[in-house]
Parts: structure tokens; sequence; C-alpha cells
């Protein structure tokens, strides 16, 4: 079995060691890795599953660390990118306004 440094692409890691080299931050990195697995049409329903997930992880930290939504970005490459858009979608739901979410789709897709 693979581990994750194996199996998580680089990019994560340049932009969790940037933001962190020039920002006081919290970065966190979200290994979905089994849920992206082909059939893609199962790897895109899961995506809205797992934006959930990530709206409901940032709404304990605002709850428990007495944080802001302000203070969060969501960043998602490809199918991450509509996971960042569904969390988007479920805090404004839940009367949170994610104020940035940055998606971005491979030229290979488009």
């Amino acid at each position: 079995m693979a581990t994750l440094s194996e199996i998580r692409p680089k990019w994560m890691e340049y932009i969790r060691d940037g933001l962190l080299r020039n920002f006081d931050c919290n970065v966190i990195l979200v290994d979905w890795y089994t849920g992206s697995l082909p059939p893609y049409v199962q790897a895109a329903g899961n995506t809205r599953l797992v934006g959930v997930m990530i709206a409901e992880l940032i709404k304990f930290l605002i709850s428990k660390a007495q944080s802001s939504v302000e203070l969060f970005h969501v960043v998602g490459f490809s199918l991450g990118s509509h996971i960042a858009g569904y969390c988007g979608t479920r805090l404004k739901q839940e009367g949170l306004i994610l104020e940035r979410i940055t998606g971005e789709v491979g030229i290979e897709y488009a």
C-alpha cells in the first residue's frame, strides 16, 4: 500500500510550504485519495460529501478556536475545485460566507 507522501501530489506540498513561509497561518491538507479513485462518476459524486465534511471541520474550528470564517481560504484542483465550491455552499447554508475559494481545473481536462 502506498504511503500518503507517495500519493499526495507535490503541488500540495509546494502550496503548503509557500503559505507557511510567507504567512502566519495554519494549512490543512485533505487526503481524499480513496474517494477520488475511478470510476469518475463515483469520484465526482464523492466531491459533495467531502465538501460538506470540510465545511463541518471549518465550523468546528470556528467554534472551538474562537476563529472566524474570514480567516479561511479553501483551495482545490480539478475535482478538488468542486469540493471547495461545495464547502462554500454548505457554509453559506449555515450563514457563514467563505470569502476566499480558489479552484483550478488542469489544462489537460479543459
